[in-house]
């Protein structure tokens, strides 16, 4: 039998724990970054380059004490006789030694302009050390590029000749006066102009006429012709500059018959490493278990000469049984 007694309330009351707040260090980096540590590195530093092609640049910065909503952007170089494309970067969080650790990485794209020497400033980043109390800086060196001619001086010397028989045709043509007076020298004049204006619109409308067989000709030949199979060297391309949804997709078209998606890609591999490369890259990007910069190479070097399907062909087996079996 259970008794009811009086009852009544109670409080507790945990100690105080004062914090002592203090102001930001006069002459710290700006914006305001405190950190463990902080460390840049170069994950693709190519030495030479093409005029008018991009080339790609990538930077991981590895920040202890930091969240991705406290880090800034890794800063874009300012690069003289070129352009840069800078994406958005790749960060990871994860907790070590009981604080928080930011993998940050960004890719830059730069396409020069011309050929030549062409320098390429390393990314800084300033930030304040929490556990020494003073200013740090963390810089890559820089980057000494050769730049050689690109594909896209030849085609434009090519267009520059192929204009140059076009502007003979439209010179204009002088034809000498009459020497019966200066009634028939007028006539005579009138006669030419319209000559050579019937002549350029003769010249213009068969121009335009071949064009547009040519046009039809080849949107015939696009329209009849099958879809191109992605080669290995595209696979290669999407793996150092697309997103892993991208080289998922290649993938898929790459089977044959084409995979459903990852799931079947990774079960119709043959090839372990390539299998453990694309489990391992899906973990890091969307379940946070691992570094999606070191998942990334692991599948650019599993991936390098393209995949290895299981013996038979690909076929993908059924996922349940026939609900009629063969007597």
């Amino acid at each position: 039998m259970i008794s009811s007694g009086p009852t009544a309330s109670c409080r507790r009351k945990a100690p105080r724990c004062p914090l002592e707040v203090r102001a930001q260090p006069a002459g710290a980096p700006q914006p305001w970054l405190p950190l463990r540590g902080l460390r840049l590195r170069y994950l693709a530093a190519p030495a030479q380059a093409r005029s008018g092609e991009a080339t790609e640049i990538v930077v991981e910065a590895v920040a202890q004490g930091a969240t991705e909503a406290q880090f800034p952007e890794i800063p874009v170089p300012q690069v003289e006789g070129a352009q840069v494309f800078a994406e958005r970067a790749e960060n990871s969080e994860r907790f070590v030694d009981g604080g928080p650790q930011l993998t940050a990485v960004r890719r830059f794209s730069v396409v020069p302009l011309r050929a030549g020497a062409l320098r390429v400033p390393g990314p800084r980043m300033g930030w304040w050390d929490a556990s020494a109390d003073s200013a740090q800086e963390a810089r890559l060196p820089d980057l000494q590029l050769q730049v050689v001619v690109g594909a896209a001086a030849p085609a434009a010397a090519d267009a520059s000749r192929a204009d140059a028989p076009v502007a003979a045709v439209a010179a204009p043509v002088r034809v000498p006066d009459s020497a019966a007076g200066p009634g028939a020298g007028r006539q005579w004049r009138w006669l030419a102009m319209a000559f050579a204006l019937l002549w350029l619109l003769t010249l213009a409308l068969l121009l335009w006429s071949r064009h547009r067989r040519g046009d039809a000709v080849r949107d015939a030949a696009v329209a009849s012709a099958p879809p191109r199979r992605p080669a290995p060297a595209d696979l290669r391309r999407v793996l150092d500059a697309g997103g892993f949804d991208e080289a998922v997709q290649l993938l898929q078209r790459m089977a044959t018959p084409p995979a459903a998606g990852l799931d079947e890609v990774i079960s119709r591999l043959g090839d372990p490493a390539q299998r453990e490369a694309l489990a391992a890259m899906r973990r890091a990007l969307w379940a946070g278990d691992g570094e999606p910069a070191r998942a990334r190479a692991a599948l650019r070097a599993a991936f390098r000469d393209g995949p290895r399907w299981e013996a038979g062909g690909g076929a993908a087996t059924a996922p349940l049984p026939p609900l009629y079996p063969p007597r």
